[in-house]
């Protein structure tokens, strides 16, 4: 036994694993979890925050949702437990679907909750191979719900046992390990406007030296329309909302419409008004709060998804020391969602060659305009579109464990050895079918492809010149008659939507993504050597992880219908890492001892190193104390280091797929600060000028560019905690824990939005205006587009263009505290047993920093961008009660209020200027204003009755009812008034029935 652990320390072992690890497959190490044993022997196995077997995490505040807290919310799903977790900050999410086309994350106090995610997400205790098309990540719903014991949450920085992503902390996926006979699952739940159904079957058995286990769920989520909550009317004048804040004021609610209107709305060539459409004498004047149209009622909130989870997990025992267990997962997702089939703006002739044979003026119009801007909504011509986005994901891994000898405390006796190797495969994809095809519809309008009608003017990126002249009855389009009296021709209705008829391929996305993982790791540890506080305590593991990433794209490329004008790309990634860790667990003071106020005293420190080959190395080390002052109060710290890589295919290629390196035509309704870009001033807005705080810039027509970023490198984070845990022994059922956190994420990849250029100095350069005659130039708009791929056809004349590097930009420290209270008690035993208590995670201090720019407060805030929102204050209450087969609980979730500081904000965000006396890095940073949202208080009540004997075996009813009040969310001055911290889905009831045979 001492010489195989010296050939371990002299690297024999890990030189061996590292040499085969590209050629192991279907791998992993599964944490043996609770099963249907008690804590204590949880305590014997690895658990989240430590590579040394039969420990707890040293100085780290481990929280977890057991199995009776996880029946007590009654999930459909696994976004359903970690919206209940109020350290996620996550409270409200609805969780159904995609967050665009990535799978939605935990993220760990908010920070920094974007492409890089700073939350590791784990399934017993390892990787698992990433989902989604646009940067790939971890997906927590590929497990079947019935499947899951417990989740715990690490909220600590974790790098230095797990590697990349654990700035924030670790959310950990614990799997049941044993499980005899049948259980049945039936779910039935509704809302206004949707409902679902879940249905689930779990499987063992038990013998002498093994187990099997295995789970199927089923899962059908209702689609939540638009117009199902009518207070998401983007038109928020028209409902008459006036939002009174805490404060007294009021704040008047903006219109969020549009022009694009069935029929088209017409602004004759040289006009300044618009005119409502061709019947119409009405003319307005070209800003946001005259916008008469939207495609409000061609959209949904919440998309339909439809899911298959299956798992088995099979654990034997060869003779006393070797033990095997593997896993295989199989999971399928698809979501869809009506949207609006599409809109266009562009120019329509009168006369000459590119007539269009139905054009109209306007008849209010009194010039002699020949041409006109129309802006048209083809959602009256056309059937609403469809939007699907989904993935198929396959997962296979083997534990092989070997005890050398007994668990005796003597050195190297106790040693433990694991070989895990883990492999997956998912292929997931995005598209969009029966959309307007805007090559096809342009070149119906005036003839060409470019939407000023311009014969002299080529495709992007190509020197083709593509016109369909001259226009007949039989070719054009029709935007001036309702569709009743519509003349456009069936055949060009039918191209005009013929953009998702030719994509590819056996999973028909228009943008596909197969991500594929291969992970080896052998580890070992146990007992070096004794001290007279106790044995010390040791593991070494040494990890080979390959990552592939293929990602193919289908666009329109401003051509015409699609069978003849579309762009095929595909890209290939791939990554290679290696590590290795370690981590000595030392007692410094046991109980043996008698030192006064310090019963216990135990340090732990540990580091991981880890090699990438696409940007390079990085190493990370935590350092941790428990102090047990007495058996009722422990005192608890540690410090670290961490990192999040940069995604895969934003460093692997600077022109990367189409949701990274792309180019196209964009619109935005937002308030620029005029003292940032004077130039908004020459476009000639209706109100605004020099004198002018901001300027809202809906009218203008922009190009919007991003590209990836060949030199980027890690997030780097740092971080530390201080804690205590007390349970009195004077009042039995007490416990409380208290962590005060402090955490930084530096440098974190991300795709800047507009906000970012038009809030903050040092990004101003990425917004640009054109405000001279005919916009940007050929070579302005080249500078930032050369070798990327457009998108969409591009604007008559640029008045703007934003340019986007997925690039280190931001920056995060934060600051609070955890907490939770738990009180079991008995008031006689008649009456059962109560329980009452809260779990809370309260930020005090929340600074971001922009690339170039000083650090700014942000607490309490959202939409400042699109990286996080903080807010400070997320409580969830409970009291339950238990009598006989009967059980109750009563959940209280509470958001605290906040302010949305986002472009749109009523009340305007103030900023930095050089009148104020800030320095250069701060001109434009946000230094107060915004809107106050109010805060947020639901009820959630969960109701059982378990039946020994029941109708099938031994039978639990269920009744929960998520917004018990049916609460409507905090009004915000957004095109849909809720924030992303708010669920649209109001008083959510699920009706579950549970039978085990």
């Amino acid at each position: 036994m001492n010489q195989l652990f010296q050939k371990l320390l002299c690297g024999g072992s890990a030189f061996a694993l590292v040499s085969v690890a590209p050629i192991l497959g279907a791998l992993a190490q599964t944490t043996p979890a609770n099963g249907q044993s008690g804590a204590a022997e949880i305590e014997t196995v690895t658990v989240t925050g430590t590579q040394i077997r039969g420990i707890t995490p040293v100085g780290q505040n481990l929280i977890t949702e057991g199995t009776a807290d996880i029946l007590a919310i009654a999930p459909s799903d696994t976004q359903e437990i970690l919206a209940a977790m109020p350290s996620l900050m996550s409270f409200n999410a609805v969780g159904q679907g995609q967050s665009g086309s990535s799978a939605t994350q935990p993220c760990i106090h908010s920070l920094g909750c974007s492409g890089t995610n700073s939350t590791l997400v784990l399934f017993d205790g390892h990787r698992l191979v990433t989902s989604g098309v646009n940067h790939s990540e971890p997906d927590p719903g590929f497990l079947p719900i019935n499947m899951i014991e417990r989740v715990e949450v690490l909220p600590d920085g974790a790098s230095a046992t797990y590697g990349s992503d654990a700035v924030a902390g670790v959310v950990n996926l614990i799997t049941r390990t044993r499980f005899s006979g049948i259980q049945l699952d039936a779910n039935s739940s509704f809302a206004a406007g949707k409902s679902d159904w879940e249905l689930g079957a779990l499987a063992g058995k038990e013998w002498n030296d093994g187990s099997v286990v295995m789970a199927f769920t089923a899962q059908n989520q209702g689609e939540l329309l638009d117009t199902a909550r009518p207070y998401t009317n983007p038109n928020h004048l028209a409902q008459g909302i006036i939002v009174s804040t805490p404060q007294g004021t009021h704040i008047p609610a903006e219109n969020f419409n549009s022009f694009n209107c069935s029929p088209a709305s017409i602004q004759p060539t040289g006009s300044s008004v618009i005119y409502t459409s061709a019947t119409s004498g009405v003319s307005l004047a070209n800003n946001a709060a005259n916008s008469p149209c939207s495609q409000w009622y061609d959209g949904a909130l919440v998309p339909h998804t439809v899911r298959y989870n299956s798992m088995i997990k099979v654990t034997e025992d060869f003779g006393p020391s070797w033990t095997l267990t593997g896993d295989i997962i199989f999971s399928s997702r698809r979501d869809s969602q009506e949207t609006s089939p599409g809109t266009l703006t562009a120019v329509a002739f009168k006369t000459g060659a590119q007539a269009n044979p139905f054009y109209q003026n306007p008849v209010g119009y009194t010039g002699t305009a020949t041409s006109e801007t129309i802006r048209w909504d083809s959602g009256e011509l056309l059937p609403p579109g469809t939007s699907n986005n989904g993935s198929d994901t396959a997962h296979g891994d083997f534990n092989l464990e070997y005890r050398a000898g007994d668990a005796d405390g003597t050195p190297f006796g106790d040693f433990v050895f694991d070989l895990l190797g883990v492999a997956g495969h998912d292929v997931s994809f995005a598209d969009q079918y029966g959309v307007l095809n805007p090559s096809v519809a342009t070149l119906a309008l005036n003839g060409t492809t470019n939407t000023s009608g311009s014969l002299t003017t080529p495709i992007p990126n190509t020197n083709i010149l593509y016109s369909q002249l001259p226009l007949t009855a039989a070719t054009a389009l029709d935007v001036w008659n309702p569709a009743s009296a519509n003349l456009t021709s069936a055949t060009v209705r039918a191209a005009l939507n013929d953009q998702g008829k030719i994509l590819p391929n056996a999973v028909g996305g228009r943008g596909t993504a197969v991500s594929g993982m291969q992970q080896s790791r052998l580890t070992a540890s146990g007992t070096v050597w004794t001290l007279p506080a106790g044995p010390v305590k040791i593991a070494l593991g040494t990890e080979y992880v390959r990552y592939q990433l293929t990602e193919n794209t289908l666009s329109e490329n401003g051509s015409g219908p699609s069978n003849v004008g579309t762009t095929d790309q595909f890209w290939d990634f791939s990554r290679d890492v290696y590590s290795f860790d370690g981590e000595l667990d030392i007692p410094l003071i046991s109980p043996e001892m008698g030192v006064p106020l310090a019963q216990k005293v135990t340090f732990d420190v540990s580091g991981r190193y880890d090699h990438y080959s696409d940007f390079g190395s990085t190493a990370n080390p935590k350092f941790a104390l428990d102090w047990m002052v007495n058996s009722d109060l422990k005192l608890r710290g540690d410090m670290s280091t961490s990192f999040v890589a940069p995604p895969i295919d934003v460093i692997g290629d600077q022109f990367g797929a189409s949701e990274i390196a792309s180019y196209g035509a964009t619109t935005n309704n937002i308030n620029i600060p005029v003292a940032l870009f004077p130039a908004v001033t020459q476009f000639g807005i209706a109100g605004c000028t020099a004198a002018s705080v901001s300027c809202n810039i809906s009218s203008l027509q922009g190009v919007s560019a991003s590209t990836g970023n060949h030199n980027g490198g890690p997030a780097h984070g740092r971080g530390w905690t201080a804690g205590a845990d007390y349970s009195p022994s004077f009042l039995p059922g007490l416990a409380v824990s208290a962590t005060y956190w402090r955490a930084e994420n530096l440098g974190a990849s991300q795709s800047p939005t507009i906000g970012y250029a038009i809030n903050s100095a040092g990004e101003a350069h990425l917004l640009t205006f054109y405000p001279q005659a005919g916009g940007a130039t050929p070579a302005q708009v080249a500078q930032f587009t050369q070798g990327i791929l457009a998108t969409s056809a591009l604007p008559t004349t640029i008045q703007y263009i934003f340019y986007s590097p997925d690039s280190p930009f931001v920056s995060l420290k934060e600051e609070g505290i955890d907490s939770t209270v738990q009180y079991a008690f008995v008031i006689d035993d008649a009456w059962g047993k109560f329980n009452v208590g809260e779990s809370s995670s309260i930020l005090t201090k929340g600074q971001e920093a922009l690339v170039g720019s000083a650090w700014y407060h942000i607490l309490n805030t959202s939409g400042l961008n699109n990286n996080n929102s903080t807010i400070g204050t997320q409580v969830r209450g409970n009291f339950g009660w238990d009598y006989q087969a009967f059980s109750g609980t009563l959940f209280v979730d509470y958001t605290g209020p906040y302010r949305y500081m986002g472009t749109n904000s009523d009340n305007p965000v103030l900023t930095c200027t050089a009148a104020l006396g800030c320095p250069a890095n701060s001109i434009g940073n946000p230094i107060g204003g915004g809107d106050n949202v109010a805060a947020a208080v639901t009820l959630d009540l969960h109701l059982s009755y378990d039946i020994p004997n029941g109708l099938i075996g031994d039978d639990l009813f269920s009744i929960t009812v998520r917004d018990l009040l049916d609460s409507k969310p905090p009004y915000v001055n957004t095109a849909t008034p809720i924030d992303r911290n708010a669920n649209p889905l109001g008083r959510y009831i699920t009706l579950g029935v549970t039978a085990k045979l």
